[in-house]
């Protein structure tokens, strides 16, 4: 199977690392133009560079997705060098592991407003132009945390049972207009993210690395995490002509620990 996204757009949320940055790069190595966001202008520098010298078209727009005041211009600036914008990939989230009465609400709010609120004004702003030009793309970056709880992780799991919710509805609204909206829900990945989790593990347990990354996959029936460019692969595929009956759907990508 050959996917070609040649002709196609593709804004990427948190961009400069993780599944984010090997998103950016399987969507150019398919033929896709990118912009890539994020808060760290260097590492998106970087990025652009590795895109372009893959054949397409890149631009970098340093942005706290959190402000939603920069999201207008981040649009439209990428519609402006490109003419037109084909695919939104919403995959900046955060996250922070605590106990549940210990958990600070503006903590509680930063997480929401990152995970579920910007990927919402995103979607609001870019769908309209989707459904102008008769064809669009909208893949939400969510977790196996959908579908499933974690412990001391409310403030995370709510925001992404929210994604996927917003991902269904939404996916209901543009079904009949050549817009295909769906969530990947990967599991454990090999991101910085992830490795925070690990820290934090040793930090609480006094585990070794190797005993804390274990404890995460013991459950896992690969017996490994999922590595960034296997989430990317299913993205692209997401937003490929071959995936055009597919929508409303999170699909996991997590080695099998949930089968739901």
């Amino acid at each position: 199977m050959q996917i070609n996204l040649q002709g196609k757009s593709a804004l990427v949320t948190g961009a400069s690392r993780g599944i984010g940055r090997a998103t950016a790069l399987a969507l150019a190595e398919v033929g896709a133009d990118v912009i890539v966001t994020a808060r760290s202008a260097a590492d998106l520098e970087t990025l652009v560079e590795e895109i372009k010298q893959k054949g397409t078209r890149a631009i970098a727009i340093p942005s706290d997705i959190s402000d939603f005041s920069s999201l207008g211009m981040m649009v439209s600036r990428g519609v402006a060098e490109f003419g037109h914008l084909d695919i939104l990939v919403n995959n900046a989230g955060i996250t922070q592991g605590t106990k549940f009465t210990s958990m600070d609400y503006e903590m509680w709010q930063k997480i929401q407003r990152i995970n579920v609120d910007a990927a919402m004004k995103l979607m609001q702003l870019t769908l309209d132009g989707m459904v102008s030009q008769g064809w669009g793309r909208v893949v939400n970056i969510a977790s196996i945390a959908a579908k499933s709880g974690l412990r001391y992780s409310a403030a995370y799991n709510a925001s992404k049972h929210a994604l996927l919710g917003l991902t269904r509805s939404v996916a209901l609204d543009y079904a009949t207009k050549h817009v295909t909206v769906n969530a990947v829900c990967p599991g454990w990945v090999h991101t910085e993210m992830v490795e925070q989790t690990v820290e934090n593990i040793i930090e609480k347990t006094g585990r070794s690395r190797e005993e804390a990354v274990a404890s995460l996959v013991k459950d896992v029936p690969l017996g490994r995490m999922v590595t960034s460019e296997e989430v990317a692969a299913l993205v692209v595929f997401l937003c490929s002509s071959q995936a055009a009956a597919i929508t409303g759907q999170g699909i996991n990508i997590d080695g099998g620990s949930v089968m739901s």
